[in-house]
C-alpha cells in the first residue's frame, strides 16, 4: 500500500534531491537543505543545534571555488552554500524563510504527512545515524507523522538502474531505507542518465501516493526566485 504524502522536504545531501522533486512536480516550497552540499552528519548537527549556527555571518566565508554566487561555512564545509550566497541580503532572506518554513510545518500542518528525503551519495548509513536523524525529525514534527526516506547509492556505474528497499534490523517503522544502483554518477545536481531519473520517479510513485499533496502551503515566490538565483542548472 502506498504511503499518502502531503509534503516533501529534501534533506540533501546535495541538490539533486530537490531537483528530482521539482522534476516530478512535487516541490511545493523551499526548505533549508534544498541546494546545499551537506552530508548526513552535517544535517544532524544543524538539526541538533536548531539552526543556530546555520546563518551566523561569522561562519560564512568564500566558497572553495571562489564563486561569488556561492559561499562556504566554517563549520559545515567550504562548498556548503553551493548555489546561494547568504552574504547577499536577498539570499540571506531566502534562507531565513526556508528555516522558518521547516520549523512551521509542525505547527501549521501537524495532521499532514511529511516525506523527508536524504540521498546519500558518499556515506553508507549506520544504524546509529538513522536513529539520530529519526529522533531529530520526531522533535521537529512533534509526532511520528512522517516518513524518512534514506537512499544510499551503493553502485554508480551499474549495468542497470535499481532502487530496492533494504532491511535494517530494528529501525523505526516510518523509516524506509533504499539501496540504489545507477548507471552513471550523479553530478550532485541532477541524475546524468535518463534511466536513473526514470528509475527514481518510478520508485517514488510506486511507494508513495502524492494525489493529495498540499499544493500551496506557503508563499511560492521562492520557487521563482530559485530560477533566478541558482546558476548553471535548469529549473524549468
Amino acid at each position: 500500500m502506498s504511503i499518502q504524502v502531503h509534503h516533501t522536504i529534501s534533506l540533501g545531501c546535495r541538490c539533486h534531491t530537490s531537483y528530482a522533486l521539482k522534476y516530478m512536480g512535487l516541490k511545493k516550497y523551499s526548505c533549508p537543505f534544498d541546494w546545499l552540499a551537506c552530508d548526513i552528519y552535517g544535517v544532524l548537527e544543524i538539526l541538533k543545534s536548531d539552526f543556530t549556527e546555520f546563518l551566523k555571518p561569522e561562519h560564512l566565508h568564500d566558497h572553495k571555488d571562489g564563486h561569488t554566487t556561492s559561499c562556504g561555512h566554517k563549520i559545515y564545509g567550504n562548498t556548503f552554500f553551493h548555489h546561494f550566497n547568504p552574504r547577499v541580503k536577498e539570499h540571506m532572506d531566502y534562507y531565513i524563510r526556508c528555516v522558518n518554513r521547516f520549523k512551521a510545518v509542525k505547527d501549521l500542518y501537524s495532521h499532514e504527512h511529511v516525506l523527508y528525503i536524504h540521498n546519500a551519495l558518499y556515506i553508507k548509513p549506520t544504524e546509529d545515524v538513522i536513529y539520530q536523524l529519526h529522533h531529530q525529525l520526531q522533535r521537529y514534527r512533534g509526532s511520528d507523522n512522517f516518513t524518512l526516506l534514506f537512499i544510499y547509492y551503493s553502485d554508480s556505474n551499474a549495468s542497470k538502474t535499481s532502487f530496492q528497499v533494504s532491511s535494517f534490523v530494528g529501525h523505526p517503522s516510518n523509516v524506509m531505507l533504499v539501496d540504489a544502483s545507477i548507471r552513471q554518477p550523479t553530478d550532485g545536481v541532477v541524475f546524468t542518465h535518463s534511466d536513473d531519473i526514470q528509475g527514481f520517479c518510478e520508485f517514488m510513485f510506486a511507494n508513495f501516493d502524492f494525489s493529495e499533496i498540499n499544493p500551496n502551503p506557503f508563499n511560492m515566490s521562492d520557487i521563482d526566485e530559485e530560477s533566478s538565483y541558482i546558476s548553471g542548472i535548469c529549473l524549468q
